[in-house]
């Protein structure tokens, strides 16, 4: 088993990412040395369960579960999610749909508590049905809470001590003991009111701001010329927000979505050395949104951030920048959005 990324938190807490086939406990993790080392018990499964009548007949009846669940999930998302096959081994299957399914930290603790494939396949029915219940009561999904695609299906979660699995299928999952910072459909129904992060950070803020909703088509080629397109503004008031790998620390860069970042301008407005372009799945690990929703304000860390200099050339008007999720964006007044991002300007774009 190999402990493949950790990340502390300020309150002495941690994330980690693992890759192996056994759930495990990790009582610490010693991240001093050049390779973190963890301290875990590993967890066994009890033997013979996939050849277990009631067992394969609990796997039929959580898979048939999990479809309708599936397709609920893809309506109010308005296409595809989760899309791809699993094993029809029962312990394989409880493992490969419980890191699937958009579940809270907490409910995924229960699920790696549990020590037996048809009793975690039993539990996790009631956990499927519970989220449909509350899927009626939701009109859409905000970005932050949509469960990533095939081949990107990662669950973080931050604890003093957590359990983690990798399925055969590649699927990860974890939970904490405490903790826990994933949401759920069921969590999304109960906050929907409030907005995404970006827009409750603004009106917490007191700031004068407008939402500008569109119609998100997933076949465009540029999220921030769509926008533009979509509502009819020039490309240069609309900002996109990207993430960069600075000498190893994540970095924030707004620009117009008529050029593009320049990634030396960027490193030596934060004096550093080499800027390359973040990955993806990093990058919405450490903003709680998707890729394409990106949105610079409430996001889930505070990284240091670059506006263009340009934006401030728009004091007279607004600029656009995403509201937290696709087909939707939010016009503020330059100063504010440089202000409320605690952010520094410098000529970071080009045509």
């Amino acid at each position: 088993m190999q402990l493949t990324e950790h990340e502390p938190e300020p309150d002495g807490t941690f994330q980690i990412e693992s890759v192996g086939r056994q759930r495990f406990r990790l009582h610490r993790i010693d991240g001093t040395g050049e390779y973190a080392v963890g301290e875990v018990d590993l967890l066994e499964d009890p033997p013979g369960e996939d050849l277990s009548p009631s067992a394969i007949d609990q796997a039929e009846r959580t898979l048939r579960t999990f479809e309708t669940y599936r397709e609920r999930l893809g309506e109010l998302r308005g296409g595809v999610v989760l899309s791809g096959t699993f094993p029809t081994s029962p312990t394989f299957l409880s493992w490969s749909l419980s890191a699937t399914c958009l579940l809270t930290g907490a409910e995924k603790q229960r699920l790696l508590e549990t020590s037996d494939a048809e009793s975690r396949l039993r539990l996790l029915r009631h956990q499927l049905t519970e989220e449909m219940r509350a899927m009626r009561a939701v009109p859409s999904l905000p970005a932050t809470e949509r469960p990533r695609n095939e081949g990107a299906r990662r669950n973080h979660t931050t604890a003093h001590g957590l359990d983690e699995l990798q399925t055969t299928g590649g699927h990860r999952l974890c939970a904490a003991h405490r903790g826990a910072r994933r949401g759920s459909i069921a969590r999304v129904a109960r906050r929907a009111s409030g907005g995404t992060p970006a827009v409750r950070a603004l009106e917490a803020a007191g700031v004068a701001f407008t939402l500008h909703p569109y119609d998100h088509d997933p076949a465009a080629e540029s999220y921030g010329g769509e926008a533009a397109s979509a509502l009819g503004v020039p490309e240069d008031h609309v900002l996109k927000t990207l993430l960069a790998d600075v000498d190893g620390d994540l970095v924030v860069a707004v620009v117009p979505v008529s050029g593009q970042l320049d990634l030396k301008a960027l490193a030596a407005a934060v004096g550093g050395k080499k800027a390359v372009m973040a990955d993806p799945a990093r990058a919405e690990r450490s903003t709680g949104y998707v890729v394409g929703g990106i949105s610079p304000l409430g996001q889930r860390k505070h990284l240091t951030t670059v506006v263009d200099e340009s934006a401030l050339a728009h004091a007279h008007a607004q600029v656009y920048v995403s509201g937290g999720r696709r087909g939707l964006d939010l016009a503020l007044s330059p100063a504010d959005l440089v202000r409320l991002l605690d952010a520094r300007t410098a000529p970071i774009g080009r045509s």
